[in-house]
């Protein structure tokens, strides 16, 4: 989410709840133009190769997983349920 700050606009990351809460109201989040052509394009799209810019997350996600798996290590919990098998 976007807001003005100290030195102008400012990206801001919010917990789901709250972001799932600003889409369903009349603000100005809710009326973007950015956010109402995202949704309308994950609506209409069967499949995620239809999305424009899908292989931007694909080339990352190897990335980010190992992000994950080295966060859950250093905190020492899971936010997945792992099989106790190691494949």
């Amino acid at each position: 989410m976007q807001r003005s700050g100290e030195f102008g606009s400012e990206f801001d990351s919010v917990p789901i709840y709250e972001f799932i809460e600003n889409l369903g109201n009349e603000n100005e989040f809710a009326k973007s133009k950015t956010i109402t052509a995202t949704i309308e394009a994950l609506r209409a799209a069967d499949r995620a190769d239809m999305l424009q810019g899908h292989g931007r997350i694909g080339s990352i996600q190897s990335l980010l997983v190992e992000l994950l798996n080295y966060v859950e290590g250093k905190e020492g919990f899971s936010l997945f349920v792992h099989d106790e098998l190691d494949v």
